[in-house]
Order: C-alpha cells, then structure tokens, then sequence
C-alpha cells in the first residue's frame, strides 16, 4: 500500500517517544499495543520518554513482524496522542484527511452504519 510501510517499525520509534510528555501516555500506548504489565518498564526506565521507548521495544520484540507500522498508527490514534499520530503520517506520505475520513467510515462499517 505505503512503500514506507514496509520499513522496519522500529526506524520510527525515536519520533514517537518525542512525542510522549504526559507520564501516563506511554501507559496508554502500552494498553493499546497489547503490553499488559508496564512495572518492569517503569522501575527500568527514569522517565516517560525512555518508558515509552521501552514500550515500543518490547512490543517489537513480544510481536516480531506483527509490529507493523500500521499497527503502531492505529495505537497512537486509540490511545489519544493524535500529534504523534499525525507526525508518523506526515513520515510516511499518509494525507492526513484522507486517512482521517477512512478511519471514520471503517469505523462506521464495524457499528453497521454503512
């Protein structure tokens, strides 16, 4: 679909853990990715950032190549960091409206709306 999508997730993880300044941010990133325990990553890691940053390593590393970009997106947007959302889309090319109003209709098509 996206030929930057098909490089490595982990090539976008610094840009992301930017992002992430609220503390309980990278808990709700956590949630979405399917990481259930964070007090490892937490007494590991002095701040939100690299607690972030342990976020997304470990869920590379828990998911392999299910840790798709796409999959990534899709936590952002679940977990409310839009910014960082709309910062990986500007990386990889996404017009942000267009990927805004096929989210909505999907998300209208699982409610049976359409």
């Amino acid at each position: 679909m996206f030929s930057r999508m098909e490089k490595d997730v982990s090539d976008y993880f610094y840009g992301v853990k930017e992002e992430v300044d609220v503390s309980a941010d990278y808990k709700d990133l956590a949630f979405f990715l399917g990481i259930q325990d964070t007090r490892n990553i937490e007494s590991r890691n002095p701040d939100a950032k690299s607690r972030c940053m342990d976020v997304l390593q470990t869920w590379k590393r828990e998911k392999g190549d299910q840790a798709a970009v796409e999959v990534l997106l899709q936590a952002l947007v679940s977990a409310n960091l839009q910014s960082a959302a709309d910062n990986l889309r500007r990386k990889l090319g996404i017009n942000i409206i267009n990927s805004l109003i096929c989210y909505r209709y999907r998300g209208q098509q699982r409610k049976g709306k359409f």
